[in-house]
């Protein structure tokens, strides 16, 4: 899972296994160490809705069955939640799609598992 957060969003990109994972009703982590400390991420699928908070200091986002659900569908690139309130971030939950454009040598990236572009309609 890739994870990108601004002032005011979070977003999150799965690879097809770790959809096949949510919809397995497993939870799918992601963490980096930093130091002595590091930060996890993880979804939870099955909730019975979706929202988030930060759980023993890391980020859990509770996906519920009905939006894992709507994430398996192919022509379907994510999930978004808007700001609320309680929640004032915009969440997304999007399929990892493959890059248009190549990565840069400089940038030394792992190649990573994606989902196929749907198409055009």
């Amino acid at each position: 899972m890739k994870v990108r957060w601004t002032t005011d969003s979070i977003r999150l990109r799965i690879t097809p296994t770790e959809l096949e994972t949510l919809l397995q009703n497993e939870i799918v982590r992601q963490s980096v160490t930093l130091g002595a400390s590091g930060w996890i991420a993880r979804i939870v699928p099955g909730c019975a809705h979706t929202d988030y908070g930060i759980v023993d200091g890391s980020l859990q986002v509770n996906l519920s069955a009905h939006d894992t659900s709507r994430l398996a569908e192919p022509h379907v690139e994510g999930v978004y939640f808007n700001p609320t309130t309680v929640q004032p971030v915009r969440l997304y939950i999007e399929k990892d799609l493959a890059c248009e454009h190549p990565r840069a040598a400089e940038a030394q990236e792992t190649e990573t598992e994606t989902f196929a572009a749907p198409a055009s309609t």
